[in-house]
């Protein structure tokens, strides 16, 4: 009786370590290391609204990549600044414009939802110069001068509100915080050049 018993109770024992192992693989979880992955490219134009040196601007860029299980966001991009930010200094009027390039890493909360929130941070670098805009009134055209150029490196975090539009199109609402480090323009800091942005993005991929 003994023995009926114990090998009664191995086969009770079996049959639920089949069954857990069963519901295990249906309700796996997805990983960045697994077999489930699910992989999807998409492409984003990028508007930024922000200040450059105390003077208002605008940045357009674009990126695209791909995004794993729906979530995690891993691509490359770059941004120029479509109007200058002025400042004075040593007393003429320079002009600054630039821009920078990188990679584009992010994380989705709750993509399935119409309205939901996307993390992105950029990392990068780029580069800036400091332009004399002068008039040639002899050729009658305005000629830019390089005074000088630096490079610099950059992180941008954000937070975005994301809209679902459509199956394949997402629209982006947030704002980011552009933060430069490295940059030696004579008399304009590092700070000078970090700002927070606004930003409005368009995405088209499969997602």
């Amino acid at each position: 009786m003994k023995i009926s018993g114990i090998i009664i109770g191995l086969c009770f024992w079996s049959v639920s370590v089949v069954a857990q192992n069963a519901d295990d693989d249906q309700y796996q979880a997805k990983t960045l290391l697994s077999k489930y992955q699910e992989i999807r490219g998409f492409g984003a134009l990028d508007i930024k609204l922000t200040d450059l040196a105390s003077k208002q601007a605008m940045v357009v860029g674009a990126y695209g990549g791909v995004i794993v299980n729906k979530q995690v966001m891993l691509g490359l991009g770059g941004y120029g600044f479509a109007t200058n930010g002025d400042v004075r200094r040593g007393g003429e009027d320079v002009a600054i414009e630039g821009g920078y390039g990188g990679m584009m890493l992010g994380f989705i909360i709750a993509p399935r939802e119409v309205v939901h929130l996307s993390i992105p941070v950029f990392i990068g670098a780029g580069t800036f110069h400091a332009i004399d805009e002068r008039f040639d009134r002899f050729n009658n055209f305005s000629r830019d001068i390089i005074l000088e150029s630096s490079s610099f490196a950059v992180i941008e975090p954000g937070l975005q509100l994301e809209l679902n539009v459509t199956r394949n199109v997402r629209l982006n609402f947030g704002a980011s915080y552009r933060l430069i480090q490295g940059s030696n323009l004579r008399d304009i800091s590092d700070e000078d050049l970090s700002d927070f942005t606004g930003n409005v993005t368009l995405k088209i991929g499969k997602f």
